[in-house]
């Protein structure tokens, strides 16, 4: 079995757990959420086929969706961003391109570049999620400020597990 198969199998249970189990009972108040688990979808290598992508995005926030029930939310949105990973990392390619079997990390890309890229990630699959758990623009200011205070918390956690488990300069 291939190698990026496995470490990503692993990387999809750990996040789930990790989300289900200990993110799900942080309770910050006005519906703060921390959602960590795109960044299975953020580290997948670019080598990665769309539908593949597109299909483990979806079990990801189904797994999520079952444990939180909430009816498809997640589901959605992880769909939503994995299929729009592809345009965002063409978005903020470095000018000689990608290495088609590199994985985006902070040491395969350097730090600036990935936070810019998990950021643009993080940053939407928040709003979108907001939107549809809100489901009314009627508040958005208190939509926005949850997305915002909730983007800061995790990427906060998504750089402090980028030194943690991916140490390297």
């Amino acid at each position: 079995m291939d190698k990026y198969v496995i470490a990503n199998s692993i990387r999809f249970i750990i996040l789930l757990i990790i989300q289900v189990a200990v993110l799900k009972y942080i309770d910050l108040g006005m519906h703060i959420s921390i959602l960590l688990y795109p960044l299975f979808i953020v580290l997948l290598p670019f080598h990665t086929p769309n539908w593949m992508l597109i299909i483990s995005s979806f079990l990801l926030g189904l797994s999520v969706d079952v444990f939180y029930d909430s009816l498809g939310v997640h589901a959605f949105v992880g769909t939503l961003v994995g299929y729009l990973r592809p345009m965002i990392a063409n978005l903020v390619a470095p000018r000689g391109g990608y290495d088609v079997q590199q994985t985006p990390t902070k040491h395969s890309l350097g730090i600036e570049w990935f936070i810019r890229y998990s950021g643009i990630i993080f940053f939407l699959h928040l709003l979108v999620f907001f939107i549809l758990e809100f489901f009314s623009i009627n508040h958005f200011g208190v939509l926005l400020l949850n997305t915002l205070i909730s983007f800061v918390i995790v990427m906060i956690i998504n750089v402090i597990v980028q030194y943690i488990f991916n140490p390297k300069v």
